[in-house]
């Protein structure tokens, strides 16, 4: 059967106490069936109080209810009141001190040399179940620490998280800085190229308008030109009247040359037939000597001969002349043709100028336009 010291909790501090005042009857048990036990006593109103300052040790003791009214009947007090209270104490009460200090009713005085086995176990029993508290409370303390270190470690994540974010927010704000500085830089860019773009633009237009003027008024020279210049169609008329006298002067040229060619022959005949008349008239004069009538013959066929060659020298004097007259007159019709020419080359120029100088203020015009456009 299992001693009733089992069944009791005790105040920490008390289990000497508790030993001293019940001594071995701690080991009975309470089990009905069991030849020794604590069976236990009701109240009487009749039981006396404690002397004094004594407080009843069931006020430290529970679990047992059979022991209810002995542990009435049990004082603590102080060490050092014990010997003084005994003297007041009635029939079956008993002191105790918290050291283990025992004082009877009856005069019975037990110092407290060493506690009892059975205040030794029930203060082992709340020793132990000081332990288990404590194990509890290390429990509890090891869970709390445990549930700290887990919020620690998970706050300690959240920091590394919240670092993280914020080295990312870090870095995404020096990027974003460094866009902001290239945008302004680019910024800054363009606006210098705008700038520059719109002095390009104002120097462009200045030397447009001036372009535009120069061409307007090279078109107004033009004009004026043209409208000077003969009319295109009376030109080509000139210059066909030039072009057909030309040839006309080429061809009674060509007849020139011809016949001066065919005289140029019949001179050089002429003159051979000459020296050969000479020849044998020297001939006839070294072999027959004066023979007069061969001789005045012969002199009338040289007056013959000689008026004859009269006639053809000056025959090429005539055609010579007749040439020269056609040369002239065909350098004139050449110098027309060319001077009609020419001023149909310096018309067809001026209007091609003058076309170039549109389409060139034109363009420059448009290009204006785009610029100012795009600016």
């Amino acid at each position: 059967f299992p001693p009733v010291a089992d069944l009791l909790h005790v105040d920490k501090g008390y289990e000497i106490a508790l030993g001293a005042a019940l001594g071995d009857d701690l080991d009975l048990p309470v089990a009905a069936d069991a030849p020794a036990r604590w069976a236990g006593a009701d109240f009487d109103a009749l039981d006396p109080a404690l002397p004094g300052e004594a407080v009843s040790l069931a006020a430290h003791v529970r679990g047992a209810p059979a022991l209810a009214r002995r542990l009435a009947q049990v004082g603590i007090v102080a060490r050092a009141d014990g010997a003084r209270l005994q003297k007041m104490l009635r029939p079956g009460q008993r002191l105790v001190s918290r050291e283990g200090d025992l004082w009877r009713w009856d005069g019975v005085l037990a110092a407290a040399d060493a506690p009892t086995a059975a205040a030794r176990r029930l203060a082992e029993r709340n020793r132990l179940a000081d332990l288990h508290a404590e194990v509890d409370a290390a429990r509890a303390a090891l869970d709390a620490a445990r549930a700290a270190l887990a919020a620690q470690e998970a706050r300690l994540k959240s920091a590394a998280a919240q670092e993280a974010q914020a080295r990312e927010a870090r870095r995404t704000a020096q990027r974003a800085a460094d866009l902001a500085r290239e945008a302004e830089a680019a910024a800054e860019r363009k606006a210098a190229q705008h700038m520059a773009r719109l002095s390009a633009l104002g120097e462009a237009r200045t030397r447009i308008a001036a372009a535009r003027a120069e061409a307007e008024e090279a078109q107004r020279r033009a004009e004026s030109e043209l409208a000077a210049l003969d009319s295109p169609a009376l030109v080509e008329a000139a210059l066909a009247q030039a072009r057909a006298q030309a040839a006309q002067g080429r061809a009674a040229l060509a007849e020139t040359r011809a016949a001066h060619a065919a005289l140029l022959r019949e001179r050089s005949t002429r003159v051979r037939r000459l020296e050969a008349i000479a020849a044998e008239e020297r001939s006839w004069n070294q072999r027959a000597g004066g023979a007069g009538e061969r001789i005045a013959a012969l002199e009338a066929r040289r007056a013959e001969a000689q008026a004859a060659l009269e006639d053809t020298e000056e025959a090429p004097a005539e055609l010579g002349r007749q040439r020269r007259i056609l040369m002239g007159e065909l350098e004139k019709a050449e110098a027309a043709r060319r001077a009609a020419a020419d001023r149909l080359v310096e018309g067809e120029a001026a209007q091609a100028a003058a076309d170039r100088a549109a389409r060139d203020t034109l363009e420059a015009m448009s290009a204006a336009r785009e610029e100012n456009a795009r600016a």
